[in-house]
């Protein structure tokens, strides 16, 4: 006799097949038992619009964990006017570790200044001095 709260498993496969990667099912080990042992190996982080694990999205998890580790290191001022809102210091440049981590948190390094070039095979952006 089967418990009425079960899910059969060729259902499980379609729900885990229609969900997709984590970035979308992040939530769905509250469900049941069995799916939070299946996803608490994976650990989403975000950072603005970027969604990503290390395990299901390195590239976007990449990015993230670089954009976060720069923007809690040049600190946004508190001033009042101009300077409200703008970053105390701002960095040089900003180095990715791969190309496509670059790709897909260039958007959001723009937030730290106005691009000169990239550097590093591509992996880099330097920002102008002003």
């Amino acid at each position: 006799m089967s418990n009425i709260l079960t899910i059969p498993d060729e259902c499980e496969s379609m729900i885990r097949d229609f969900l997709g990667t984590c970035q979308h099912n992040s939530k769905l080990y509250l469900v049941n038992k069995k799916y939070h042992s299946m996803f608490t190996i994976c650990k989403p982080n975000s950072y603005d619009n970027i969604l990503g694990c290390q395990l299901h999205t390195p590239d976007h998890y990449g990015a993230i964990i670089t954009l976060t580790e720069v923007r809690s290191k040049y600190i946004r001022g508190k001033g009042k006017g101009k300077s409200k809102g703008k970053y105390k210091y701002k960095p040089i440049s900003i180095h990715f570790q791969s190309r496509k981590q670059r790709e897909i948190g260039e958007i959001y390094a723009l937030e730290f200044g106005e691009k000169s070039h990239y550097c590093c095979r591509g992996k880099g952006i330097m920002f102008k001095e002003n």
